[in-house]
């Protein structure tokens, strides 16, 4: 009888532990991901590799530390210093009609070329004796109309102290040309003037007919 109920015991030992087993394989079964699953969790952890990579990479190129963005930054301030000047040099030379409109806009020039420029380029409007001495009303002999301005920076190593040449045609309304170069010293930090050459082309005994 003991024997019999030892069987039965072991029995129900083995028939426990088998359907342990059958448990534990069938909720590891279930546990496991599905292809799919596994699919996208892959592409969700490509994409946020990539969101990373490319929010770093815009945070360097923002970074003041960036050649790429210094470059980018150095060439707008020049295209920017270049209209200025185009603009200021094209009102002193012809863009005033006399001695009052020329006064009405001296502070514009001075900003844009600044107030050694104004003043040199002013003589050029007329004879200096005229100019000088002439009333308000004076009429200043250039033709604006025909100004025209070439324009470039050297290398620049400095960018409070950037060199920017210019080369200015501009006519009489006699119909006569007349060139000047005038060589600036730019602030490209500040936007501003630093100062101003100016040589018109008969002064620079120039040879050759490339002008």
């Amino acid at each position: 009888m003991m024997d019999e109920q030892e069987n039965l015991n072991g029995k129900t030992l083995r028939w426990i532990s088998l359907l342990l087993l059958a448990g534990s394989i069938i909720c590891c079964l279930l546990a496991r991901p599905k292809p799919e699953d596994l699919n996208d969790a892959q592409a969700s952890y490509s994409s946020a590799q990539s969101t990373y990579e490319g929010a770093k990479e815009k945070i360097y190129k923002s970074s003041p530390l960036s050649k790429e963005n210094a470059q980018t930054d150095l060439r707008q301030a020049e295209r920017a210093a270049m209209t200025y000047v185009d603009k200021g040099i094209k009102l002193a030379l012809g863009g005033c009609k006399d001695q009052k409109d020329f006064a009405n806009h001296q502070s514009e020039m001075a900003k844009l070329i600044g107030d050694s420029a104004t003043v040199d380029l002013y003589q050029f409007n007329g004879a200096d004796e005229e100019v000088a001495n002439a009333p308000k009303t004076f009429k200043f002999y250039l033709n604006g109309k025909k100004t025209t301005t070439r324009m470039g920076f050297s290398k620049v190593d400095d960018i409070k102290a950037a060199k920017l040449y210019v080369i200015a045609d501009y006519w009489t309304n006699t119909g006569k040309e007349n060139m000047s170069l005038l060589t600036f010293n730019y602030d490209l930090e500040n936007m501003k003037v630093n100062s101003c050459d100016i040589q018109q082309f008969d002064d620079l005994n120039l040879t050759g007919n490339n002008f």
